[in-house]
């Protein structure tokens, strides 16, 4: 349970991040598959998603996508794959589960703005989540471009935008600080993803092996 709702978590925080210009830094084609794997410090595999997006509309930061998404952990599908709709209307981000779960988000982090620049200071603030009645709040305290990378995958070469966070998070009881740093594409979203602790230890990474009908 808590790895699909840590794994939700980040896909929902992940599509918050569109940008308002025609190929947005998140994935809005309709058809297209995506497949990330995701290792801990030690390079291990611990697990595996798959996104396919069947529905996209919208444009200039607007949108409505449809997807559905399939979580694997040691060659085993957690659950059948999860629908998933995630509307954007200028700049307020919802999303919903299908089978009437819900997740009820609120945020004033801005959105990725059209244009990147090594050295741009983006917008802080904080994310509430409701899952449930499991409440989780965010805390993004800093959050910059700090870099830009040829970044080369299973999946492909792409132009990225490296953009680094740090966090204070808090869910139930349970608090923990740290920092993230995502590989941004235009028209994919991210492509690579390094998640820090409080002492900057690398605690896991998300790579994207496969990428179809884009």
């Amino acid at each position: 349970m808590k790895r699909t709702v840590l794994f939700v978590m980040a896909m929902c925080l992940s599509l918050n991040l569109m940008a308002q210009e025609k190929e947005p830094f998140c994935c809005v084609k309709q058809g297209a598959e995506l497949k990330y794997v995701t290792t801990d410090a030690k390079g291990n595999e611990t697990g595996t998603s798959v996104t396919k997006v069947t529905a996209a509309t919208g444009s200039d930061g607007n949108y409505n996508v449809a997807m559905t998404i399939a979580l694997y952990v040691n060659g085993n599908q957690m659950f059948s794959p999860m629908n998933v709709t995630t509307t954007v209307t200028d700049g307020n981000a919802s999303v919903a589960l299908g089978g009437g779960a819900a997740i009820e988000m609120t945020t004033d982090v801005p959105l990725i703005p059209p244009r990147l620049a090594v050295g741009l200071e983006l917008g802080t603030g904080s994310i509430v989540m409701n899952m449930g009645g499991i409440k989780t709040t965010q805390e993004i305290h800093t959050h910059k471009v700090v870099g830009r990378e040829e970044l080369t995958t299973p999946a492909g070469t792409f132009d990225c935008y490296i953009v680094e966070q740090t966090y204070t998070a808090k869910m139930a009881f349970i608090k923990a600080k740290g920092s993230q740093k995502v590989w941004y594409a235009r028209g994919i979203g991210n492509v690579k993803t390094e998640t820090y602790d409080k002492r900057g230890k690398l605690s896991t990474q998300q790579i994207l092996v496969s990428a179809t009908g884009l």
